[in-house]
């Protein structure tokens, strides 16, 4: 969390920008970078990010996990449709959302109604596992 600015940043995994994947967030071809304002829930999309990590070599691969951590540092959420095997491993620095729609579009006219959740987890000391949020229509 930006606490100068009162924003959180978040990262969408997504292989056609519009839904979520259908794949394990991990997976996801594409990975688009918001900022929700804590003070006025105005979100934004920053950027887009291909996700070039390379492919696991057996399912929940840790090497994966850590691939994925090191190109999201800094982007203490991640939402997706689906997460794999390596949740337990990301909770120590991410805070992971499931959503339980497709449309990426709904979430963020839904995210801002669970900031006190969200906040409640970035509040956590580092190494310390994060809540898995539901995000339900």
């Amino acid at each position: 969390m930006d606490s100068n600015f009162g924003n959180i940043k978040f990262a969408v995994g997504t292989d056609d920008k519009l839904t979520y994947s259908a794949d394990h967030f991990g997976s996801a071809q594409f990975f688009l970078i918001y900022t929700l304002n804590l003070q006025t829930k105005e979100i934004k999309l920053q950027k887009t990010i291909v996700n070039k990590t390379p492919e696991e070599h057996r399912h929940g691969d840790p090497q994966k996990a850590l691939s994925i951590s090191t190109l999201l540092q800094g982007i203490p959420v991640l939402i997706g449709r689906y997460m794999g095997k390596n949740i337990t491993r990301i909770r120590k620095k991410f805070i992971p959302i499931i959503a339980s729609f497709d449309l990426i579009d709904k979430s963020l006219v839904i995210l801002p109604d669970i900031i006190p959740e969200i906040r409640s987890e970035l509040e956590k000391p580092g190494g310390i596992p994060k809540k898995i949020i539901h995000l339900r229509s």
